[in-house]
C-alpha cells in the first residue's frame, strides 16, 4: 500500500485497489507529490470531502463523502465529477466553473436534486469549492468539502407550513373558511404537499362531494367530483372515517396518467387520506386527501407531517364548530331580542292609538269648565290623570325597546345646559310649594355650550327630580348645574333630603325594574325603569351618573356631562330638533301631583291646555288613518278650524283621492293596511303633480330616531300620538300658511322670470276680445309695429292694415278658421313698420278663452319679431341647396374614384390571372412540342413513339382540367347538376381521401344521420372536396387529424359583406389540425394563381376552384382560422327535397367504330376546330357538313332537312349562339338529335343544357363518337 493512503478507512482501500490506469488521472505511480498530499489530508479527515482533479474533473472522496453518494458510490469514484452530480449542474455549475478559473465559492443551503437513490431527489448542500493548485504553480484540481443539511431545511419547511396554517385558521369562523384558508396557506408548500382534495360529507347522498381542491384539476381519475363512501378507490375515504385515523395509500403513479400535479413533472407516488375528526361527532364531515412529493424520500419524519397537519385541522374544524355554535346561540339571543323589541313597538302603537282618543275628548271636556258638573270634572280627571300615567310609562317603555334594539341614537344640538336644566326644574315649583318642599335652583355659566340630545336630557332631569319629589317628606330639592375644575365638563347634581337609600341597594340602584323593598316614600306605585332608563340616557350622550345616599339623611345623584363637541360625531344634529321637543312634561308634573295627599285640587287641564278657538283658516285636508274614531275625532277638530277635509282609510285609497283632487295637505297615519304612511309618502313625492303637497305623518312610534326617520322620508312634519288638539290644529294651519306662502312666491318668482323671458326675448303680449274688437297689449307690442307711443284703439282690422298684401288673405282665413274652431291661432307673416315702413317677418301665437257653448270670448296671443331668425333661415337653405350640390358631385367623383380602383384591382387581378395560366399553358406546350419532335425523329422505335403519344395524352388532360378549374372559378362552367345525397358522396370518398392524406393523418367522418340532399354538379363537388381535402394534408405536412362532418343548417351565415340568408342549407365542413392560415393570406386564399406553397407544389387554382362551384351552385364557402392552431372550411349548398339520380354516361370507354355514313351537321365558328372535326368525322366513317354559323345552319337544314341525322354545334359563336340554335332546331325539327360542344360558355353556366347532350372541349375522338351514336339512338326530345 501507498503511504500516503494508509489511514483512510474504506475509500483508502478503494482507491489503493483501483486500476487508476484506466482513468484520464493515469497509475498512481504517476501522480504528481500535490495530488498525494491533498488525498491522503482528504482520507484523514472524518468532514465529507470531494478531490476533483485533472483536465477530466476526476472525482476521489473519503468515507464521509461516501454517505452523500448514494447508489453512486463506488462507480463516482474515479469518474467525472459532472457525469455523477448532472442533474445537479443548474446549481453547483456556477460555482464549479469560478473555482476553476481560481475563485473559492461557498454556497450555504443550497438546493439541488440529485439522482442518487434511483430517483430524482430534492436535497440541500453547504459546500465549498476551492482550487488545489499543482506543482506547475497552475489550478491542478478543486478541494471541495461538502455537508447535507437536508435534514435540517425541510424540518425548519414542514414547521413554517404548519405554523403558517395554524395562525390563518385562527380567523376561520365556518367551514368554507376553513377549507379555502387551508388551500390558500398550504399551496405555498407545495414542494412537500404537491395536491391536496378536501372532501365533504354529503349526507343525502351518503357520500363524499369534492368541495375544494389545489395541485390538480378537478374530475380527474385522482380528483372525481363524488366518492361513495363504500368506495375504496382511488381514495379509501369511508375506511378513514370508520377508522378516524390518517391512511398512507401507495402506489398511486397510475392516477395521474395524462394529468399535471405539483410543481414537478413526474406524479405522487404517495398520498394521506387526513379524516378531520371532531369529538362526540358521529360522522367525520370533512376528508383532505393529501399529496406526497415524488421527490422526497418516505419516512417517519415526512408521515409525522401529516398526522401534525390532521390534528392542526381537526382541532381547527372544532374550534369552528364551537364557533358556529355561539353564532347561532347569538343569533338566537338576537332573534328573541328582536322579537321584544317588536313587540314593544306594536304595542306601543296599540297603546298610543287609544290613548289618543281617551286624552283628546277628556282635554275637551275639561276645557268647558264650570258648564260640567263638579263630580263630572272630577271623574275627568281622575281619568285624564291615569291616561297621562299610562303614556308615561309606554314612552319608558319604547325607550328602553330602541336603546335594546341599537336604534337610540343621540342627536346633538348645542344648549345652554344651565338655563334649560333650570327651566326643566321649574315645571316642578309648584308641586313642590304644594308639598311644602322648598326647590332650590343653582346654577353657574359653563365656559362653552354643552351638546345633547334635547329630549334624551328633558328625560334626565324630569326623572331625576321625579324620583326627588317621591322620597322627599320635608325639606327640601337642590338642583345645580357647575362647571368641573378643569372646565372640561359640566357636573349636574339633584340632591334631597329625603328618606334616603341603604347603602346595600346602591349597586342595583340602576337595574331595569328593581325597586327598593318598602321604601319610606308618598307612593308605592312604580315600574322600577325610571332610574334605569336615566342611566342609559347619560351613557348614549358620553356621560357617567353616580349617586350617594344615607338612610333618614338623603340621596344625591350626579351627572359628568363633557363639554364641547369633541365626542360628539358627525352630523351634530337633524332637521328633526325644529320641532321641539317630544318629551310630555305635564306627565310628569301631574303624576307627582297625583302623590300628594290633596290630589283633587290639581290644575285643571283645561288651564293649561284650553281648547283652540275655532279659527277660519280655509285649506282642503286630506285625512288617512284606518281607525275610525281617529279619523273621526281629526276630522271634527279641523272642521272646527275652518278646514275642508276628505277621509279615506288607507294608503292606496289616499293617493287616489290625492290624484283625482290634489290636497293642500295630507295628514296620514303610518302604520295603514294596503299602503301604509310611507309608501304614500313615496308615491306622492314621485309624482310630478303632487311633489310639492306638504305631507305630515301621525304615528304612535316615539322617540328622536321615529321622528327622524319620517322627516328623511321626505315628510314636512311627524306627530306622535297622544297629541293634544291645540297641537295638531297648530301644525297643519302652520304647513297651510306655509304651503300658501310658497305657492305665493312660486308664483311671483315665475311671473319674474316670465317677465324677464318676454322683455329677453322681445315679445308682446296682446289680449283680443272677439265681440267688441278691441285689444289690451304690452307696450313692446305696438313697439314692434313701429309706434313710439300706445296706439289708442288697436283691432282685427287694424293689424290687418300692417300686414302686406301678399299675405293678408291668408292671416285672415287662419283668424277666421281659429275663432270658429275654438282652436289655437299661430302663424307667420310679414308686416310694414309705420315709422320706417320697414318690411319685418312676425310669428304669432295665441290660445282661446271659449265659453261654456264653445265660442270664442277672447284670444290671448304673443307677437315677436323674428326677421333676422327668417334672414338666418333663409341663408341656411341657401347654404343647404349648396352643400347638397356639393355632396352630389363629391359622390360622382368618389364613385369614378372607385370605379376606376375596382378597374385597376381587375386588371391587376386579371394580370396575375393571365400570367398563371401563361406559366402553366407553356409548361404544358412545351411537353406537347417536345413529344411532337421526337415523334418526328425518322426510325423511331415504337415503344418511344407510344410513350410520347402517352405524353402529349397526358399533357392535353392536365390543360383540359386546368381549364375547367378555371372555368369553375370564373362560373362559366356548363354544370351538370342533379340532386344527390352528401353523406353518400362523402362516404365514397373516403377510401380516396385516406389515400391522398397518407398513413399520418387520421380521418374522421361525422356525417348526419339523415338525408342530406342538393342539386348540383357530383363531379364537381368531388373535386372541390378532394381540392380542401388537399389544401389541409399540405397545411398539417402530412401529420394530423382531418375531420369531414356533414350537417344540415336553417340560415346561410352573413359573409363577405352580405347578409345572411335564412332557408334549408347542407354544411361540409373540413377541419384540420395544421398550421392555419395568416391573417394576411386570408383574403387571398380564393384568388386564382394565389399560393404560399414553393414553386411546383401547387397552381393555386385548387381553391378558385372551390369558391366558383360553391357561387355558380347558389352556395357559399366560409373559411375559419387560427394561426398555428389549424383551419376549418365550409362548403353551403342549398337543401333540396330528396329525387331520383340522373344516370351518368362514361364517355372514356368507347370502343371505335365506323360511322357508317352517319351525316353530321358540323356548325363551328372557329376554322381549325371546324377543320379538323369535319375531317375526323370523315375518318370515322361519317358524313360532315361545315356550317361557320347559326343562320348558315338553319338554311342548310331548311333546304333539305331530312338528309342530315345529326347536329353538332359550338355554343359559342358570334350572331345566334349555339344554345339558342338547338331550342330553333327543336321547334321546327323535334326529330332531329342535337349535340353541343363547348369549351367557355356562360350561356350555359347561366341557364344550363335544357336537355341537350353537350360535350366538354377539349374532347377525344373516343368521347365524340360515342355521344353521336348515343344521340342518333335516342329519340330526339327524350332527354
Amino acid at each position: 500500500m501507498h503511504s500516503f493512503l494508509s489511514g483512510g478507512g474504506e475509500l483508502a482501500s478503494l482507491i489503493q485497489s483501483k486500476d487508476w490506469s484506466a482513468t484520464p488521472l493515469g497509475p498512481i505511480e504517476s501522480w504528481p507529490q500535490s495530488l498525494r498530499t491533498t488525498v491522503s489530508l482528504c482520507l484523514a479527515s472524518n468532514f465529507p470531502i470531494n478531490i476533483i482533479w485533472g483536465p477530466e474533473n476526476t472525482q476521489i472522496y473519503n468515507d464521509g463523502y461516501k454517505v452523500l453518494c448514494g447508489e453512486s458510490h463506488p462507480r463516482a469514484l474515479g469518474e467525472g465529477y459532472h457525469v455523477t452530480w448532472a442533474s445537479a449542474w443548474p446549481a453547483i455549475g456556477g460555482p464549479f466553473t469560478e473555482a476553476l478559473e481560481g475563485q473559492t465559492s461557498f454556497l450555504e443551503n443550497q438546493r439541488m436534486f440529485l439522482t442518487r437513490n434511483g430517483y430524482l431527489e430534492e436535497t440541500f448542500f453547504t459546500f465549498s469549492i476551492s482550487p488545489i493548485r499543482d506543482e506547475t504553480g497552475g489550478i491542478g484540481g478543486l478541494f471541495h468539502p461538502v455537508t447535507e443539511t437536508t435534514v435540517t431545511i425541510l424540518a425548519e419547511r414542514r414547521t413554517r407550513a404548519l405554523r403558517d396554517l395554524t395562525g390563518q385558521l385562527a380567523v376561520a369562523d365556518d367551514l368554507p373558511k376553513l377549507i379555502a384558508l387551508t388551500v390558500q396557506t398550504l399551496a405555498g408548500f407545495n414542494f412537500d404537499i404537491p395536491f391536496l382534495l378536501f372532501y365533504e360529507w354529503d349526507a343525502q347522498g351518503k357520500g363524499f362531494r369534492l368541495a375544494q381542491h389545489s395541485g390538480i384539476a378537478a374530475n380527474t381519475a385522482a380528483s372525481p367530483a363524488w366518492i361513495d363512501a363504500a368506495d375504496t378507490t382511488p381514495w379509501p375515504l369511508g375506511a378513514a372515517c370508520e377508522q378516524k385515523r390518517t391512511l398512507q395509500v401507495d402506489n398511486i403513479e397510475a392516477l395521474f396518467a395524462g394529468v399535471a400535479c405539483g410543481p414537478y413533472p413526474e406524479p405522487s407516488q404517495t398520498a394521506f387520506v387526513l379524516p378531520l375528526v371532531v369529538p362526540d361527532d358521529a360522522q367525520t364531515p370533512l376528508i383532505l386527501v393529501a399529496g406526497a412529493s415524488p421527490r422526497l424520500p418516505m419516512n417517519d419524519i415526512y408521515r409525522g407531517l401529516y398526522e401534525l397537519l390532521g390534528a392542526a385541522l381537526s382541532a381547527a374544524l372544532a374550534t369552528v364548530r364551537a364557533r358556529e355554535y355561539e353564532r347561532q346561540r347569538a343569533d338566537a339571543l338576537a332573534a328573541i331580542d328582536q322579537a321584544k323589541t317588536t313587540f314593544f313597538t306594536n304595542i306601543s302603537h296599540e297603546f298610543r292609538t287609544p290613548l289618543t282618543l281617551m286624552l283628546g275628548p277628556l282635554e275637551e271636556s275639561l276645557a268647558l269648565g264650570d258648564t260640567l258638573p263638579e263630580d263630572e270634572r272630577e271623574r275627568v280627571r281622575l281619568a285624564y290623570r291615569n291616561g297621562q300615567r299610562l303614556l308615561k310609562l309606554v314612552n319608558s317603555l319604547l325607550e328602553f325597546s330602541r336603546i335594546e334594539a341599537g336604534r337610540a341614537q343621540a342627536t346633538y344640538a348645542p344648549v345652554d345646559l344651565p338655563a334649560l336644566t333650570a327651566d326643566l326644574a321649574s315645571n316642578f315649583r309648584s308641586a313642590c310649594e304644594r308639598a311644602g318642599l322648598a326647590l332650590l335652583i343653582d346654577t353657574t355659566p359653563l365656559p362653552e355650550a354643552a351638546y345633547v340630545d334635547r329630549d334624551m336630557w328633558e328625560k334626565v332631569v324630569l326623572n331625576l327630580i321625579s324620583n326627588a319629589f317621591k322620597f322627599t317628606l320635608a325639606g327640601h330639592i337642590r338642583v345645580s348645574v357647575a362647571p368641573t375644575a378643569d372646565g372640561s365638563a359640566a357636573q349636574v347634581c339633584v340632591s334631597d333630603t329625603g328618606t334616603g337609600i341603604a347603602a346595600h341597594e346602591l349597586p342595583r340602584l340602576f337595574e331595569r325594574f328593581h325597586q327598593i323593598e318598602n321604601p319610606a316614600g308618598r307612593s308605592f306605585e312604580g315600574s322600577g325603569i325610571g332610574l334605569a332608563l336615566v342611566d342609559e340616557l347619560v351613557r348614549l350622550q358620553g356621560g357617567t351618573l353616580d349617586v350617594t345616599s344615607e338612610v333618614g339623611v338623603g340621596t344625591t345623584f350626579s351627572i359628568r356631562l363633557p363639554l364641547g363637541n369633541r365626542h360628539v360625531p358627525k352630523p351634530l344634529h337633524t332637521e328633526a330638533l325644529q320641532y321641539g321637543s317630544t318629551t310630555n312634561v305635564s306627565a310628569y308634573v301631574e303624576e307627582a301631583l297625583g302623590w300628594l295627599p290633596d290630589a283633587s285640587a290639581l290644575v285643571d287641564v283645561a288651564q293649561t291646555n284650553p281648547e283652540p278657538e275655532a279659527e277660519s283658516f280655509q285649506g282642503h285636508v286630506l285625512l288617512a288613518d284606518d281607525n275610525a274614531d281617529m279619523r273621526a275625532y281629526v276630522a271634527r277638530l279641523l272642521y272646527a278650524a275652518g278646514l275642508d277635509v276628505e277621509t279615506v282609510t288607507d294608503g292606496q285609497a289616499a293617493l287616489q283621492a290625492a290624484r283625482e283632487n290634489p290636497p293642500q295637505l295630507i295628514l296620514t297615519d303610518v302604520m295603514m293596511p294596503v299602503l301604509d304612511g310611507f309608501g304614500l309618502l313615496r308615491a306622492v313625492r314621485e309624482d310630478p303633480r303632487l311633489q310639492a303637497t306638504p305631507v305630515i305623518l301621525l304615528s304612535a312610534r316615539a322617540g328622536e330616531e321615529a321622528r327622524a326617520e319620517g322627516l328623511a322620508a321626505g315628510a314636512d312634519d311627524y306627530l306622535i300620538k297622544p297629541f293634544s288638539a291645540r297641537e295638531l290644529v297648530s301644525r297643519v294651519t302652520s304647513h297651510l300658511e306655509r304651503a300658501r306662502n310658497r305657492r305665493v312666491a312660486t308664483l311671483r318668482e315665475s311671473e319674474a322670470r316670465l317677465r324677464l323671458a318676454i322683455d329677453a326675448g322681445q315679445i308682446g303680449e296682446w289680449e283680443l276680445d272677439i265681440v267688441t274688437d278691441s285689444t289690451v297689449r304690452a307696450e313692446r307690442h305696438d313697439q314692434i309695429f313701429g309706434y313710439h307711443e300706445r296706439v289708442p284703439h288697436w283691432g282685427m282690422q287694424t293689424f290687418l292694415e300692417h300686414v302686406l298684401p301678399a299675405d293678408r288673405d291668408a292671416v285672415e282665413a287662419t283668424f277666421t278658421r281659429a275663432v270658429a274652431q275654438g282652436s289655437s291661432w299661430d302663424f307667420q307673416c310679414r308686416i310694414r313698420r309705420v315709422d320706417d315702413q320697414q318690411v319685418r317677418w312676425i310669428m304669432v301665437r295665441s290660445m282661446p278663452q271659449l265659453d261654456a257653448h264653445g265660442r270664442t270670448l277672447k284670444m290671448f296671443g304673443l307677437v315677436q319679431d323674428i326677421t333676422d331668425q327668417k334672414r338666418v333661415e333663409l341663408g341656411m337653405q341657401a347654404l343647404n341647396e349648396t352643400l347638397e350640390q356639393r355632396i352630389t358631385e363629391a359622390m360622382e367623383e368618389r364613385s369614378k374614384a372607385e370605379e376606376q380602383l375596382r378597374q385597376a384591382q381587375k386588371l391587376e387581378a386579371l394580370g396575375q390571372l393571365t400570367g398563371g395560366v401563361a406559366h402553366d399553358f407553356n409548361n404544358l406546350l412545351t411537353v406537347i412540342r417536345s413529344s411532337l419532335d421526337l415523334l418526328e425523329r425518322p426510325e423511331l422505335p415504337e415503344a418511344r413513339r407510344s410513350r410520347y403519344l402517352a405524353a402529349i395524352s397526358d399533357t392535353v388532360n392536365r390543360a383540359a382540367r386546368l381549364t375547367g378549374q378555371l372555368l369553375a372559378f370564373a362560373r362559366r362552367q356548363a354544370l351538370k347538376p342533379q340532386a344527390f345525397d352528401v353523406s353518400h358522396s362523402v362516404t365514397s370518398l373516403v377510401e380516396m381521401i385516406e389515400s391522398l392524406c397518407g398513413a399520418h393523418i387520421r380521418v374522421i367522418t361525422e356525417l348526419a344521420p339523415y338525408d342530406c340532399f342538393v342539386y348540383a354538379d357530383s363531379s364537381q363537388f368531388d373535386s372541390a372536396l378532394v381540392n380542401v381535402v388537399v389544401n389541409a394534408r399540405d397545411a398539417m405536412k402530412g401529420v394530423g387529424t382531418l375531420t369531414v362532418a356533414v350537417a344540415s343548417v336553417d340560415t346561410l351565415p352573413a359573409l363577405r359583406g352580405q347578409p345572411a340568408v335564412p332557408g334549408a342549407f347542407v354544411a361540409i365542413t373540413v377541419s384540420d389540425t395544421g398550421g392555419g392560415i395568416r391573417p394576411e393570406h386570408l383574403e387571398r386564399i380564393f384568388e386564382p394563381f394565389f399560393t404560399t406553397k414553393n414553386v411546383g407544389q401547387g397552381t393555386g387554382l385548387g381553391l378558385s376552384q372551390v369558391f366558383g362551384f360553391a357561387k355558380q351552385s347558389g352556395g357559399e364557402v366560409r373559411v375559419s382560422t387560427e394561426f398555428g392552431r389549424g383551419s376549418t372550411f365550409t362548403l353551403y349548398l342549398p337543401k333540396v327535397i330528396a329525387r331520383p339520380r340522373e344516370p351518368e354516361v362514361e364517355l372514356e370507354a368507347a370502343p371505335m367504330t365506323e360511322g357508317r355514313g352517319t351525316h353530321v351537321l358540323v356548325v363551328e365558328d372557329n376554322v381549325e376546330v371546324g377543320t379538323f372535326a369535319t375531317q375526323a368525322l370523315e375518318e370515322l366513317g361519317f358524313q360532315a357538313t361545315w356550317a361557320m354559323n347559326a343562320e348558315q345552319a338553319l338554311k342548310l337544314l331548311s333546304d333539305e332537312a331530312d338528309a342530315f341525322d345529326v347536329v353538332f354545334s359550338d355554343v359559342m359563336m358570334p350572331g345566334m349562339n349555339g344554345l339558342e340554335l338547338a331550342k330553333e332546331i327543336q321547334r321546327l325539327w323535334p326529330a332531329l338529335p342535337i349535340v353541343l360542344t363547348s369549351g367557355y360558355s356562360h350561356v350555359l353556366a347561366q341557364q344550363g343544357t335544357h336537355g341537350f347532350d353537350l360535350l366538354h372541349k377539349p374532347y377525344s375522338i373516343h368521347q365524340l363518337l360515342l355521344i353521336l351514336r348515343r344521340a342518333c339512338s335516342t329519340p330526339a326530345g327524350s332527354g
